[in-house]
């Protein structure tokens, strides 16, 4: 049986990566059934049209190793031909009808491909990544089993995040958004970079990377077909990693008993702020985010940043100057603190997503 061609005669020449990867897929099914089912007449209509296609493809070529490549399959198409059609009249019927199979079959090829970006582009969307379309457009119109797209944007003045989107072709042949690496740099100690690879499945959105990337936790929803929705935080062992470099996560489901309200209110959130304002603070907590909140202290206005700790069932509160700070020093002066919400608002990040500017290099 002919082998998959060479790694190397892939990535020069067009056609025999896509004649390699039919090669495998006759592998595939010489596994699943028997080596009889390579020359089952209807296998061999496929294989024709698809020789016929990769023809009609790349007919236009100009590339002297993949025209060498044409002229070699123009030969085994006649041969396969012959095969599937041993009637001369026949033969001459269906090459009167290859025309106009092809320009069907590239409408239809079209469809699928515009349908295949759309979806690509809501999937990456959805993450919180923007994408240039155009770029996707390309990679799938050449065909390639897999591809990556680059993606960088600043957070702040000092902090970078690096982000590298991963597609796929599955099984029917459609690319899906199957992963992305984010890496978070502080340009000023690059040394100490913090990288993970996350699946798309696992719906970790780009802000919830860069939070998690931040060393701080987020709550997120999963489904269990038992038991339905259930929720839980997530936070990245820095300290463990897997075999392939991705650190391990820390897990912190109800049963644990971190009530993220109760923490707050010992910052007395729950006398000072309207229900919806607390909600607020609750949701970017729970987002993994840092709020900043202004504390009347000794008739002085106060800041501070405050983020969840799950793993301590109580909140991590920072000063003015990002020192980190006991909820017991944070409460001290005679004064009961009133605390009110100064950072961040929903359209205060909204704002900030715009400005970092999340573009295709």
């Amino acid at each position: 049986m002919e082998q998959p061609l060479a790694s190397n005669e892939i990535t020069s020449n067009r056609i025999a990566k896509e004649l390699n990867e039919w090669k495998a897929r006759e592998q595939r099914f010489e596994k699943l059934f028997s080596p009889d089912i390579l020359k089952d007449k209807a296998f061999l209509k496929e294989k024709l049209g698809f020789y016929e296609h990769l023809q009609n493809k790349y007919s236009r070529s100009n590339v002297p190793e993949e025209k060498m490549t044409l002229i070699i399959l123009a030969r085994q198409n006649d041969l396969l031909r012959k095969q599937v059609y041993p009637n001369l009249w026949m033969r001459l019927l269906q090459r009167v009808l290859a025309p106009f199979r092809e320009k069907q079959a590239e409408r239809q090829t079209t469809i699928s491909s515009d349908r295949n970006l759309s979806d690509l582009k809501e999937a990456v969307a959805k993450a919180g990544f923007e994408t240039d379309g155009s770029k996707l457009a390309q990679h799938i119109k050449q065909g390639q089993r897999e591809f990556s797209l680059p993606l960088s944007y600043y957070i702040s003045e000092n902090q970078k995040m690096d982000i590298n989107l991963s597609f796929a072709k599955d099984a029917s042949g459609a690319y899906r958004f199957e992963k992305y690496q984010a890496a978070l740099t502080d340009t000023n100690k690059p040394q100490e970079s913090k990288k993970q690879i996350f699946a798309s499945d696992d719906q970790i959105s780009a802000s919830q990377a860069q939070n998690l990337l931040s060393g701080r936790a987020i709550k997120i929803e999963t489904f269990d077909i038992n038991a339905g929705s259930k929720s839980k935080w997530i936070q990245l062992d820095f300290n463990d990693q897997d075999p392939s470099g991705n650190h391990k996560l820390k897990e912190f489901h109800k049963d644990y008993g971190f009530d993220l309200q109760k923490a707050v209110s010992q910052l007395g959130v729950k006398e000072n702020l309207t229900a919806k304002d607390q909600q607020v603070l609750l949701d970017a907590l729970s987002r993994g985010e840092k709020p900043q909140v202004t504390i009347m202290r000794e008739g002085k206005e106060v800041n501070l940043s405050i983020e969840a700790n799950p793993q301590y069932k109580t909140l991590n509160v920072y000063d003015e100057h990002q020192k980190k700070i006991s909820i017991a020093q944070a409460l001290s002066g005679p004064e009961k603190p009133a605390l009110k919400i100064t950072e961040p608002t929903p359209q205060v990040i909204e704002q900030k997503s715009k400005r970092n500017g999340q573009k295709v290099r």
